[in-house]
Formats: structure tokens, C-alpha cells, sequence
């Protein structure tokens, strides 16, 4: 069986020692995307990329 492009970038981040969740900051950013990925259409989406919270970083 052949590997999935999620297992070779996953095989990639473990090889060059970064967390799963990059290129994120850490657990919680990754958390949001999910759920924005699941609960919010694309529109709602780059509204929310423009949030001055959001772009500040």
C-alpha cells in the first residue's frame, strides 16, 4: 500500500524534528484551523484572516 501525501509530510516533520501541528505555532493554533476548517466557510474564513488580531502577528 502505498504512502498518503498527510504520511509523507507527517515522515518529513518527525525527520526534520518539528511538531505535527506545523507550520502552526503550537497545538491551540492548530486547534483553531480545524475548526474554522470545519465550521466556517471559505468567505467566513478570509474575513477572519483579516481581523486585526489575526493579521497583527
Amino acid at each position: 500500500m502505498a504512502e498518503t501525501l498527510f504520511e509523507k509530510i507527517l515522515k518529513m516533520q518527525e525527520e526534520q524534528g518539528l511538531d505535527p501541528w506545523a507550520p502552526f505555532s503550537d497545538v491551540e493554533e492548530w486547534d483553531l484551523v480545524k475548526w474554522l476548517f470545519k465550521h466556517v466557510g471559505q468567505t467566513g474564513m478570509e474575513e477572519f484572516t483579516k481581523l486585526p488580531i489575526v493579521s497583527a502577528v
